[in-house]
């Protein structure tokens, strides 16, 4: 008999409701038990079915600029047997004989759920004994330490959130699973009310045959709602399930499962007739609020009559001949009511003011204590960990008020841990002196001769920007290049930087689908010259195109094939670069190319799903091309050094620089990011990220010159640049 634990956490700004958060823990519960083989397979199964969903839902959202990242854990509870799947940055502690094991998974970090097709999972294992626990959590507090986690052993829930959390910290993203012995059933408690000092309060332990039902989410957990779903009486052996109150989307399912052969929970009990007969009859939704409300007010005014009486009678017997004794009773009691209104709001207000005030320095104390934890340790992960948990306390500090010294303290861990990340921070300002048309979606920016070429996606036409050094790049509205051109009907689907000296006299070519090559430049004295590819492509299946200094390679997603013009000949018959005749060779999959680019007989291949595919081809039949796929990026942060690095989400493009600095470049649209790689071994050497929030959605095209050491970023219609450091 399997239990299953869904610990789910969404980032970003589309949050889930509570509807579609059961809908999404029964579809995964689904997969798992459906799911026949071993235990990890049929978590993957699970991690997998989400990852689904959310990559559907952010493709969906992505036109509102919304997006979620899946944070999950997935634990299968199967007699004293746990596994835990992992996604994203999650931390787990296993609990147990006065040890504490930390899982955590640093290639998580920036990743998880919905953001591409792979999906990264981390497996864990262990076996409980009575009175261990596990803990799920978000984030780390600064106070948790060895001493703090393993004294939670044996403590009922109350003793756990004393031990775990100060009053300032509600622990909205815990979860504590604790082992105790028992019959296997599991209980869930959430306190729907402050429990007092000393003593706990749970819900009552489930029956041993109940009726499969929904899951127990969080929000019905929080309100002491346990529904009969919990099939207790087949778990082998005795474990209790104890999660706080409030935690982030928790949902506990049942299910008879030996992987293989998962056997489906026994029917829902129907209740019985006389079950219906006892209900009282419905009224009307007006009949019954205006009968609630007489049942509140009735003994409003009741109380209220008696208190003027009484307060009456008390001045009559403290002064017989006052005046005061012919105040109308209810006037005496709206005094009786106000006055002391009146000194709670003052004292409310009062507390309040000075309450921020002690959390606020209670707050600021904590972060302190952490930054000078991360400045005196050597450890590489523990200095990270105390960073981030700077950042993560002044998060609150913020919304009680910020400070130039928590706005000091803010920028003091951020540059400790971009110096981890190798993350340089551009300042990017508005290239352009007046926009571009509202309709523009720039998908290439091409730099010829200082002069700025971009591709708009919406109309197939390259704009051209000349720079003026006082005031910036000016729009030449008499720049013509795309669909406008004499025998060119199709829109332009990819453009690149001309060299110089060749013929014909241009700064840039571009390509359509059909096969036309067209060269456009300032200093051609008629139209833009238009000319036909030679060979046997498939007329409307053209997409990219690169230049390896003149020779020119053509992506034919036809075939699929890469067909090279040397010297871009394009008058003659081009080369295949992968040999049809070669029954032998096994050229990667094309199909879904998102960019590629050419350098020094090697080729780069983006994939829609971020991972890169290398070939080099020295030309000659005799010596087909070698091929690497997937080609790992290699990570060089310190402390992760030769380990292969994950993007947080997919590269759109690529872009070779040339010497003197040999690079490529890669454009993260999500988060705006510029990575540099090194040409042979794609060793990861630096990220360039926004030093401010940009305006708009996903970016949509990049470019870096490393001469001028600039670097122009492309949102939709605008495009702004950047000062390399």
């Amino acid at each position: 008999m399997d239990r299953l634990l869904i610990y789910l956490k969404l980032t970003g700004n589309a949050p889930l409701d509570q509807e579609v958060q059961e809908q999404i823990s029964k579809r995964i519960s689904k997969a798992y038990f459906a799911t026949p083989g071993s235990v990890t397979a049929a978590l993957r199964s699970g991690v997998e079915t989400l990852n689904d969903i959310l990559v559907e839902r952010n493709r969906s959202l992505a036109s509102n600029g919304q997006r979620g990242v899946g944070l999950l854990n997935l634990l299968v509870l199967r007699g004293n047997q746990c596994f835990l799947a992992q996604c994203g940055p999650l931390h787990a502690f296993w609990i147990t004989g006065g040890e504490v094991t930390h899982w955590y998974d640093y290639t998580m970090e920036g990743r998880g759920l919905g953001q591409a097709k792979s999906v990264p999972v981390s497996f864990s294992q262990a076996v409980l004994q009575p009175s261990d626990a596990l803990l799920f959590a978000v984030h780390l507090r600064s106070t948790w330490d060895n001493d703090v986690l393993s004294g939670l052993q044996g403590q009922g829930p109350e003793g756990v959130r004393r031990r775990l959390f100060t009053r300032l910290d509600s622990g909205l993203d815990t979860v504590l699973v604790q082992a105790r012995p028992g019959k296997g059933q599991i209980q869930v408690n959430a306190p729907s009310r402050p429990i007092a000092s000393g003593a706990e309060s749970e819900q009552p332990l489930i029956p041993d045959n109940p009726p499969a039902a929904a899951p127990v989410s969080a929000a019905q957990a929080a309100q002491g709602v346990v529904p009969a779903a919990l099939d207790a009486s087949r778990q082998a052996a005795g474990t209790s399930t104890s999660v706080p109150p409030a935690a982030p989307a928790v949902q506990v399912s049942p299910g008879n499962s030996s992987h293989p052969a998962p056997s489906s929970p026994p029917p829902p009990r129907k209740p019985s007739p006389a079950a219906f007969s006892a209900q009282p009859p419905v009224q009307p939704a007006g009949a019954r609020f205006w009968k609630r409300t007489g049942d509140i007010l009735e003994p409003v005014s009741n109380t209220t009559g008696k208190l003027g009486s009484g307060i009456k009678n008390f001045f009559r017997q403290l002064l017989p001949d006052s005046s005061m004794t012919t105040i109308p009773s209810r006037y005496m009691a709206l005094i009786a009511i106000l006055v002391p209104l009146v000194v709670v709001i003052t004292g409310t207000y009062v507390y309040l003011s000075r309450g921020q005030s002690t959390q606020f320095a209670a707050l600021m104390e904590q972060a302190n204590q952490s930054a000078t934890r991360a400045e005196a340790g050597t450890d590489l992960y523990d200095q990270r960990q105390n960073w981030e948990s700077v950042l993560n306390i002044l998060d609150q500090v913020d919304t009680l008020r910020t400070s130039p010294e928590s706005q000091e303290l803010r920028q003091k861990a951020m540059t400790a841990l971009d110096d981890m990340d190798l993350v340089r921070r551009l300042d990017y300002k508005p290239a352009l002196v007046a926009n571009l048309p509202d309709t523009a979606i720039i998908s290439r920016i091409v730099i010829s001769n200082q002069d700025l070429y971009m591709l708009d996606k919406s109309s197939g036409n390259v704009l051209r920007a000349v720079l003026d050094p006082k005031t910036g790049y000016q729009l030449d509205a008499s720049f013509r290049c795309g669909p406008s051109v004499p025998g060119l009907v199709s829109p332009l689907v990819d453009i690149a930087a001309w060299p110089p000296g060749n013929q014909p006299n241009a700064a840039i070519i571009g390509l359509d689908p059909q096969g036309y090559l067209v060269f456009c430049g300032p200093s051609m004295e008629q139209d833009p010259q238009l000319l036909v590819l030679a060979g046997g492509m498939t007329p409307g299946q053209l997409q990219k195109f690169s230049l390896d200094i003149s020779d020119l390679y053509v992506l034919d997603i036809s075939g699929p094939q890469l067909w090279i013009y040397w010297k871009s000949n394009i008058e003659s018959a081009p080369q295949a670069y992968f040999d049809p005749a070669n029954t032998e060779l096994q050229p990667p999959p094309m199909n879904d190319i998102a960019d590629f680019s050419a350098a020094d007989r090697l080729v780069y291949m983006l994939h829609q799903d971020g991972h890169l595919t290398t070939c080099s081809f020295s030309g000659l039949l005799e010596a087909p091309p070698q091929c690497n796929d997937p080609a790992p990026y290699i990570d060089f942060r310190p402390g992760r050094e030769g380990q292969v690095l994950n993007p947080q989400t997919p590269f759109t493009q690529i872009m070779y620089s040339p010497p003197p600095d040999p690079s490529l470049y890669f454009l993260d649209p999500v988060r705006r990011a510029i990575y540099r790689f090194s040409l042979r071994t794609l060793a990861f050497k630096r990220q360039y990220v926004p030093l401010e929030s940009l305006p708009g959605e996903q970016a949509t095209a990049f470019t870096v010159n490393s001469v001028d050491r600039t670097a122009f970023l492309a949102i939709g219609n605008m495009v702004y640049y950047a000062n390399l450091p």
